[in-house]
C-alpha cells in the first residue's frame, strides 16, 4: 500500500426506497456510506452474495455462492520498447483492410490464442493501439496479456 493512501472494503449494499447504499470500511477502520441510484457488482460470487445478502434469499444466496464457477484469469500489463519490435513488425491483427501497418508497431485490437494450442495464455490486447494515450512515451508498446481460464489448473 501506498504511504498515505487510504483503501477500501466495501461490506454491504443495502436496499433503500429508489436507491441503494452501499457501506465502505476505510483502512482506518471508519466506515463510510455512499447512496447510489444504481449498483454494478463486479466480484467474485461468493463475494457477491455476501455483499447483496440484504435482499438475496438464503436459496439465492447459496446458489450465488456454490453454483457458479469463475475461471481464474490474471491480467498482466507489458510495456515493451519499440526497439525491440523486429522492423519486419508489422501486426495488423484486427485493423482496417487496407490499413497501412506501421514498422515497429502493433496495430490492431489484439490475438487471441485457440484452447487447442494447450497454452495458459488466452491471448492479447495491443492497449497502445487502441488507447495510444495510454502508453508512457511514444517509443513504448503497451501489450495486456490474458493468462488462466476455465483450461487451466492456476490456484489463484
Amino acid at each position: 500500500e501506498e504511504e498515505g493512501a487510504t483503501t477500501t472494503t466495501t461490506t454491504k449494499v443495502e436496499e433503500k426506497n429508489d436507491s441503494f447504499d452501499v457501506r465502505f470500511e476505510t483502512s482506518d477502520g471508519e466506515e463510510k456510506i455512499v447512496r447510489a441510484s444504481t449498483v454494478v457488482v463486479s466480484t467474485p460470487p461468493s463475494v457477491s452474495a455476501s455483499l447483496l445478502s440484504s435482499f438475496l434469499t438464503p436459496d439465492s444466496a447459496s446458489y450465488l455462492s456454490t453454483t457458479i464457477q469463475t475461471p481464474p484469469v490474471v491480467a498482466i500489463t507489458l510495456a515493451i520498447p519499440k526497439t525491440a519490435l523486429s522492423e519486419n513488425t508489422k501486426a495488423t491483427i484486427g485493423s482496417e483492410e487496407g490499413e497501412e501497418a506501421t514498422p515497429n508497431s502493433l496495430n490492431g485490437f489484439g490475438i487471441l490464442i485457440p484452447r487447442s494450442s494447450k497454452k495458459l495464455t488466452l491471448g492479447y490486447q495491443f492497449i497502445t493501439s487502441l488507447f495510444p494515450s495510454r502508453a508512457p512515451n511514444d517509443d513504448t508498446e503497451v501489450i495486456l496479456a490474458y493468462i488462466g481460464g476455465g483450461q487451466c489448473n492456476l490456484n489463484l
